[in-house]
């Protein structure tokens, strides 16, 4: 082959990539699921699934190829043993893996741009008292390394009626400065308390304390941040938070267990 005829196909080859799909390439209306499937993702029911897509005006052209030949352009998210598909305006479609032939992310310059905006989430959040813990708590006869405490005095979790204090930790994670913004700090959906995040830098965070009898048994303590969505981020996907209270109640009863039996 000439070097000429080669250099021509690498160059149309070129200019064919730096088309739009959406110029060179039909999809058809959207397509119902073939297989028995929600048609929200897994878990948003239950507040697993909290994720929110914001970048429409970033015009994502991922290629979703389902097994009946649609060919669908949108972002592409694989979760649990679903794929979404996410439309410019914020939809969310679900589909099945077994009914996905094939999808193929494709990035332009405008979508690895970061946003020179703020990013506020909730980085953690600890609790006082603190639950207790056993690191260097140990006694050595013989050889054999024995738990030092009295196992069953031990309280691993407050008593009902303690005043507990969540100390929750804002951060902004995005480049730039957020200004002032509104939280709310809900418990099993009853407000805590609203509040105000001040102003932060960039990496900066803000340590809000909530204060909280403590109830015996599982509980869901939730944080909102700008839940009306009135200060400009990179994205709100992280602005809500979750845990439950008794987190930590699984493993001390497998823990204390554990103890009892080296400490007989």
């Amino acid at each position: 082959m000439q070097p000429w005829v080669v250099g021509l196909i690498w160059i149309l080859g070129l200019a064919g990539q730096s088309q739009p799909a959406s110029s060179g390439m039909a999809t058809s209306a959207p397509a119902a699921p073939q297989s028995d499937i929600a048609a929200r993702p897994v878990g948003a029911a239950e507040g697993v699934f909290s994720f929110r897509f914001e970048k429409g005006d970033l015009r994502y052209e991922d290629i979703l190829t389902l097994r009946s030949g649609a060919k669908r352009l949108g972002k592409v998210m694989e979760w649990a043993n679903q794929v979404l598909l996410f439309e410019a305006d914020g939809r969310v479609e679900t589909f099945t893996v077994e009914d996905v032939e094939r999808f193929q992310f494709r990035r332009a310059a405008r979508h690895r741009t970061r946003p020179e905006l703020p990013d506020l989430t909730v980085a953690y959040v600890e609790r006082l008292p603190r639950d207790p813990h056993w690191h260097g708590r140990v006694t050595n006869t013989d050889g054999v390394e024995r738990p030092d405490v009295a196992v069953d005095a031990s309280s691993w979790h407050p008593a009902a009626g303690t005043k507990a204090t969540f100390r929750i930790h804002v951060l902004n994670a995005g480049p730039a400065a957020s200004a002032q913004a509104p939280c709310r700090v809900l418990l099993d959906g009853a407000d805590l308390t609203a509040g105000k995040i001040p102003p932060l830098e960039a990496g900066k965070e803000h340590v809000l304390e909530v204060a909280w009898p403590w109830q015996i048994g599982r509980h869901v303590l939730r944080v909102e941040l700008d839940p009306g969505g009135t200060t400009p981020e990179t994205t709100r996907g992280n602005n809500a938070f979750e845990e439950v209270t008794d987190a930590l109640a699984s493993p001390s009863s497998w823990l204390r267990t554990a103890i009892r039996r080296l400490a007989g």
